[in-house]
């Protein structure tokens, strides 16, 4: 079909109202303004998303630090290697479950039984721990709170072997 068979020969055989249809200029106009829209947006959601990403990434990479510095504060202690041992095992598990819920936060899934993430044998932590986890609103604080606990209470007993100006900075570290 050709344009003068559907809408007529001139001006008088269109519809009022519909002889812009043949004129190029508001198509431009309407689709130069609808990408300029689509360009805008996609730009700003990049930026958000490349912003989103370098933050977690330094969050999780602070966090790895805190979790080395604990690990490596152990060496040298006059504890029992048993007890080393378990102040070992828990620790991970915590950095671990912190991570998985601060990454938790960031999806639509809220439930503790439908994580999907990863964590090192969240199993090893005793069920109540769990259940407390699971009913909180603020996991990840909650989980951050344990460490600073184990942490601290581990250089009281003389568990870690570094002064406590190192294990302020380790805490530091792992609240920053």
């Amino acid at each position: 079909l050709h344009q003068h068979e559907v809408f007529g020969k001139g001006k008088e055989d269109f519809v009022a109202g519909f002889y812009f249809l043949l004129d190029g200029n508001p198509w431009s106009g309407f689709s130069g303004f609808v990408t300029f829209v689509i360009v805008f947006r996609l730009s700003a959601a990049y930026s958000t998303y490349w912003a989103a990403y370098t933050t977690t990434n330094g969050f999780l990479g602070d966090w790895s630090g805190a979790a080395a510095s604990a690990v490596a504060f152990c060496r040298g202690t006059g504890a029992s290697d048993a007890e080393v041992e378990a102040f070992l095992q828990k620790v991970i598990r915590l950095f671990s479950m912190l991570s998985a819920c601060a990454l938790q936060e960031l999806s639509p899934r809220k439930s503790h039984q439908v994580w999907g993430l990863l964590t090192l044998n969240s199993g090893g932590i005793d069920k109540t721990s769990l259940a407390t986890l699971d009913g909180s609103g603020q996991r990840v604080d909650l989980c951050y709170h344990w460490i600073q606990q184990l942490i601290v209470d581990s250089q009281r007993s003389g568990l870690l072997s570094a002064p406590p100006p190192m294990v302020s900075g380790m805490l530091g570290e792992l609240s920053s």
